[in-house]
């Protein structure tokens, strides 16, 4: 089991998802722990490497952390600046990113539903 940082990026209503290479499913954005990191540290460093984009309201939701079959996810919720875009910026980790509408059907991981429905985003599925 492996713990992730993972960040929930709201925005207009969508939430920021991406996909890594060689992955068909969506994911919340976020990353690992490297030595002496806090759980909000390691989520804003992985999204500026990950999307090139700066954080500048990070909340911590201990009461949304979710232990999925192969990872223990500990949940931030994120703002970024208005002005702020993400891009893919770590081309060789992430192939795709999206504003997902939280309704449209598409492939995502496990972890997202129940971490959404864990913020009373979506209902539970």
């Amino acid at each position: 089991m492996r713990y992730r940082a993972t960040a929930v990026i709201i925005k207009n209503n969508h939430v920021l998802l991406v996909r890594e290479h060689s992955k068909k499913q969506y994911s919340l954005p976020g990353g690992g722990f490297k030595k002496g990191e806090t759980t909000i540290a390691t989520a804003v460093r992985e999204i500026y490497e990950e999307l090139g984009a700066k954080c500048y309201l990070v909340r911590r939701l201990e009461n949304c952390d979710y232990k999925g079959k192969w990872a223990f996810h500990k949940v931030c919720q994120i703002a970024l600046l208005d002005n702020n875009h993400p891009f893919i910026k770590a081309k060789n980790e992430i192939d795709d990113s999206i504003w997902w509408n939280m309704k449209d059907r598409i492939p995502v991981q496990h972890h997202v539903k129940a971490i959404l429905n864990k913020m009373g985003l979506i209902p539970h599925t």
